[in-house]
């Protein structure tokens, strides 16, 4: 996950000819390394993080209890720490940003929006980003997952292993239909499978109602009991309004321009950074 490890001639981090004031807006993955190698490179940075470095990086090793997520986030914040990096835990906009000389974008993913029905009365319904350890520990089955990525399907795992009945709902034909890794494609479902995690394909959920989800199958609906609804339907790049009119940032990282995991938003952090 280093992207210095097998580059250090190839790639090497230099002093930039001229040293500016860079804010880097975002404390997750992608924020965290800009910082580390702006500042490397002789640059004076700011980090401004809507809530503790980490972002969604350190949300999802606490929730998931992912000692690799939890280590590489602990590791990008020791390596921000030891650096002389200004971290503000501030949501930035463009007063904020008066002043520097350049501005990072590194706000990440957001999650993409449930465009079924949510009922008046409808069993609680949770976003897997909102979830915390305690409220994920606080469940009582049965649980039903919305949504077959890596999130939801990690997520239906744990909960199964608890001894939580647990169902994962995917709309496609195969899980982690738009993961785009080829080592998942390949074994992760065999990993699944050995888990015991209840999976159904085809389920195309219009609705979440008192009894539970509603779903197409076939194009027969069908309503799977559900006492608590988790919805993880993936996610897009987070980018804030300002970013399209009022401070166009000089350049976008990670999340923000791209969907894809941690190693790529801190090799697109590594790299942006190096030429800058």
């Amino acid at each position: 996950m280093n992207p210095h490890v097998g580059n250090e001639y190839t790639f090497p981090v230099t002093i930039a000819a001229a040293p500016k004031r860079v804010a880097v807006v975002g404390g997750g993955a992608a924020g965290m390394r800009a910082a580390i190698d702006l500042t490397d490179r002789g640059h004076h940075v700011t980090v401004f993080s809507a809530g503790p470095l980490g972002g969604g990086l350190r949300r999802a090793g606490e929730v998931l209890e992912d000692p690799n997520f939890q280590e590489l986030s602990a590791h990008l914040q020791h390596e921000v720490g030891r650096r002389a990096v200004d971290v503000k835990q501030v949501t930035a906009g463009p007063e904020e940003l008066e002043g520097y000389d350049s501005v990072f974008l590194a706000s990440g993913l957001a999650p993409r929006p449930f465009t079924g029905r949510v009922a008046d009365d409808a069993v609680p319904v949770v976003v897997a980003d909102d979830l915390t350890p305690e409220t994920l520990a606080g469940l009582e089955g049965p649980v039903v997952v919305v949504g077959a990525g890596l999130i939801g399907v990690r997520l239906g795992m744990l909960l199964t292993d608890r001894g939580v009945a647990t169902t994962v709902l995917e709309r496609g034909g195969r899980i982690m239909s738009d993961d785009d890794v080829i080592y998942d494609q390949l074994f992760f479902p065999e990993i699944v499978a050995e888990s015991g995690v209840d999976i159904r394909q085809g389920h195309d959920v219009s609705a979440v109602t008192a009894e539970g989800v509603r779903a197409v199958v076939d194009g027969v609906e069908t309503t799977v009991p559900a006492a608590t609804v988790i919805l993880a339907v993936g996610h897009e790049p987070d980018v804030p309004e300002w970013a399209a009119s009022t401070r166009v940032p000089d350049v976008v990282i990670g999340g923000a321009r791209k969907r894809g995991r941690a190693f790529d938003a801190i090799h697109d952090a590594f790299y942006s950074a190096l030429t800058h």
